[in-house]
């Protein structure tokens, strides 16, 4: 039986193109315009996870949860730079994707390289 894709949904070799840019630290920035606002919520919670387990499966005991989330921006300050007026509930849950798509697009591709740099680091560190 064929898995009929969904919209929200990424195919496996997105996700192994963005496992090679976890990976490698290379930017993914080129690669993540091409997805839509809706797989980049996919490719975001893909990428978070597999950012996790980097840091679980290398630094042990060592790894906090809370030093990748300050890599990210706060959403309170993605909502100043971007000039955006919704409530920061919104911008959190991703619930304006239907009438600003494109603002969703920028914030989770921005946590998406912050993420891929905290997983270059974590995999330097190991190697050092």
């Amino acid at each position: 039986m064929r898995h009929v894709q969904k919209e929200n949904e990424i195919p496996i070799g997105v996700k192994l193109q963005l496992l090679r840019h976890l990976l490698t630290g290379t930017p993914p920035q080129s690669f993540l315009d091409n997805l839509t606002a809706a797989q980049m919520i996919a490719a975001h919670q893909f990428i978070w996870e597999k950012t996790l387990e980097i840091g679980i499966q290398l630094l042990g005991d060592k790894f906090s949860q809370s030093a990748v989330v300050k890599r990210i921006q706060s959403i309170e300050a993605y909502k100043i730079a971007a000039g955006c007026s919704e409530p920061q509930q919104r911008c959190e849950t991703n619930a304006c994707l239907d009438e600003h798509p494109e603002c969703v697009h920028r914030k989770l591709k921005l946590q998406i390289e912050n993420l891929c740099d905290f997983a270059a680091a974590t995999l330097q560190l190991v190697k050092s």
